[in-house]
């Protein structure tokens, strides 16, 4: 009866941890393949942007998307988290994106 419990725990501990780790690895995966842009209809507009400018600003999304401060950052920190985007710089107006 132990090595069953054992067994059926093995199972879902090693359940757990692939499931997990598939998780993490959707969002390297997408640039591995290659994947020019994102499906999201702003996120493409973004990236559009990016290859035309090559240089994007918080204020280049808010004046594309006509959106606020806060919406235009949450929308290139998911880009940048996703793997589409590099931040450069810190903060203030030196601040701008390029692709990754």
């Amino acid at each position: 009866m132990e090595k069953i419990l054992y067994f059926l725990f093995g199972i879902a501990v090693g359940g757990a941890v692939v499931w997990w780790k598939m998780g993490i690895d959707k969002v390297s995966r997408k640039t591995e393949i290659g994947e020019k842009y994102p499906k999201d209809g702003w996120q493409r507009k973004i990236m559009e942007l990016v290859d035309e400018k090559e240089k994007i600003t918080n204020n280049d999304v808010e004046e594309l998307l006509g959106v606020s401060d806060a919406t235009a950052t949450r929308h290139l920190d998911a880009l940048e988290k996703s793997g589409f985007l590099r931040q450069v710089g810190r903060t203030g107006r030196h601040v701008f994106y390029e692709r990754k």
